[in-house]
């Protein structure tokens, strides 16, 4: 770390006088979140083999779970805690066609296709091209690619 980046400690100590206790508590907190999240202590996504690894086999009767299956028994129990849309699709598509009408449900079919297709309108940008499959890193409109850092670690001033 060069000297230009390091904080001045006198302006350190500006910034924090006059502050709560509780503010105090919360922004260490915060920048505590932060740090752990940085050198891998949380916040990091198992892989596919660890995720599989976490799942309960004797749930499934099988010893390979695969994607179809998750979603199969995603949708068994979300009758009872979550999203009983998955259940009911007949009867989801009746009502969404009910509030929305035909042309609605047209609509947003076709934007869920090109959404498949990786096309987004965002922004007040039409058609956005993120790629297939979708590159979340690509930004369109100035056709370049973020590179693969900790969000932290970008400057929010620089465009």
């Amino acid at each position: 770390m060069s000297v230009e980046t390091m904080a001045n400690p006198i302006d350190t100590l500006k910034k924090i006088k006059g502050k709560s206790w509780s503010e105090l508590r919360t922004r260490s907190e915060q920048a505590f979140a932060v740090y752990s999240e940085q050198i891998g202590l949380s916040g990091k996504l198992p892989t596919d083999e660890e995720f599989l690894k976490l799942i309960d086999k004797s749930q499934f009767g099988a010893e390979k779970v695969t994607s179809e299956m998750l979603f199969d028994k995603f949708c068994e129990n979300s009758e009872y805690s979550f999203f009983p849309s998955f259940r009911q699709q007949e009867k989801t598509l009746e009502a969404f066609r009910r509030q929305f009408g035909e042309k609605g449900a047209r609509f947003f079919i076709e934007k869920a296709d090109r959404m498949i297709d990786g096309k987004f309108d965002l922004l007040g940008y039409l058609n956005l091209d993120f790629g297939s499959p979708i590159d979340w890193h690509y930004e369109p409109v100035a056709d370049k690619s973020s590179p693969l850092k900790h969000w932290k670690q970008f400057d929010e001033l620089d465009a």
